[in-house]
């Protein structure tokens, strides 16, 4: 399993965490996300830069399950993030965040995480004016760019 650790693809990919559910939306693309089940726990842990074997270990702390089935969990959900350039690698020394302590008095059998994709809303997504700023997001225009051929 990889030790590597992730962050969210910012500012192309945003973010929110619900009780249940985490929307991802990719600027970028227009492709918006929804994980859900255990994937809400490994998104929260991977974008705040847990490796895959940090993530399986707290996925035991709170779900009945083996060790098997918990890395090729997070192995496969850490690939679909990937490929859909929802996280980056953090390049680099980066020390381990704190793990979080474990309130779980008895393991919830574990569910497999969810990601859904969708596509419905992406032509109004990328007509959305936060694609014309600049880094430091909105209000801030991006300059605008002179196309005129300059004059003698």
């Amino acid at each position: 399993m990889t030790q590597q650790r992730y962050k969210l693809n910012t500012p192309a990919v945003v973010e929110e965490t619900f009780d249940t559910e985490t929307v991802i939306v990719n600027l970028v693309s227009g492709f918006y996300y929804s994980a859900t089940k255990s994937g809400v726990m490994m998104w929260n842990l991977l974008v705040n830069g847990y490796t895959a074997t940090e993530i399986a270990s707290q996925l035991h702390k709170h779900f009945t399950g083996t060790e098997k089935q918990f890395t090729t969990a997070v192995e496969e959900f850490r690939t679909k993030l990937l490929a859909e350039q929802l996280i980056v690698a953090v390049n680099g020394d980066h020390t381990a965040p704190l793990m979080p302590p474990s309130t779980i008095q008895t393991p919830a059998p574990f569910e497999n995480p969810v990601l859904e994709k969708y596509t419905d809303m992406q032509d109004l997504l990328l007509l959305d004016p936060i694609h014309e700023v600049n880094d430091s997001g909105w209000p801030n225009k991006k300059p605008e760019q002179n196309n005129e051929p300059k004059k003698p």
